[in-house]
């Protein structure tokens, strides 16, 4: 599901509502309805979304959580001084919490947020919070693709992992990652 389309409509993270986009998103949920519901069987990877797919589309579906691909790269190294949040740069992955949280941190501990955002204004967004409340030297905006390789060895060190979306799929993969290379 693209999520704006479903369970986020009529919140602040979905377009606003009028004709145009009420009838884009009728059809596109009768669309998703037809062609999922023409699958044998359909697996979705965690029940909050098997839960969306029988509220939105009338479909049954079984829960089949997607291991990570390749766990062994995620491995725990030293504790420093960052907090790591590796997703897409989002309103609803909500790193504005993270980085007002920031404003009151007495410690060394930095934010360091990594992703894209599909138009970047989210991400400017964020930078001018961060400028607004001189948090220069504690948060840094990663706005790019971030590899694999990379997500794992900025983990790897990091003093923990932070995810903080909305209700998202129930199967964080950023808590996932954190948690194999031992990080809170």
């Amino acid at each position: 599901h693209f999520r704006v389309w479903y369970d986020l409509w009529g919140s602040a993270h979905a377009p606003d509502p009028d004709s145009r986009s009420e009838a884009f998103r009728s059809r596109l949920i009768a669309a998703d309805t037809a062609a999922i519901g023409e699958a044998r069987r359909v697996f979705t990877n965690s029940r909050v979304v098997s839960d969306r797919l029988k509220r939105f589309n009338g479909l049954d579906s079984e829960v089949l959580y997607p291991p990570i691909h390749r766990p062994e790269r995620f491995q725990s190294g030293a504790y420093g001084d960052e907090i790591v949040s590796v997703c897409r740069i989002e309103p609803h992955k909500r790193q504005e919490l993270l980085v007002e949280a920031m404003r009151f941190v007495k410690s060394g501990v930095r934010l360091r947020l990594c992703g894209l955002s599909h138009d970047g204004k989210y991400a400017a967004k964020l930078q001018k919070i961060v400028g607004r409340h001189g948090l220069r030297s504690k948060v840094t905006i990663d706005h790019r693709w971030i590899s694999e390789e990379e997500k794992a060895a900025l983990i790897k060190d990091a003093l923990g992992v932070a995810y903080a979306p909305v209700d998202e799929d129930s199967y964080g993969y950023p808590t996932l990652e954190g948690a194999h290379a031992e990080k809170p």
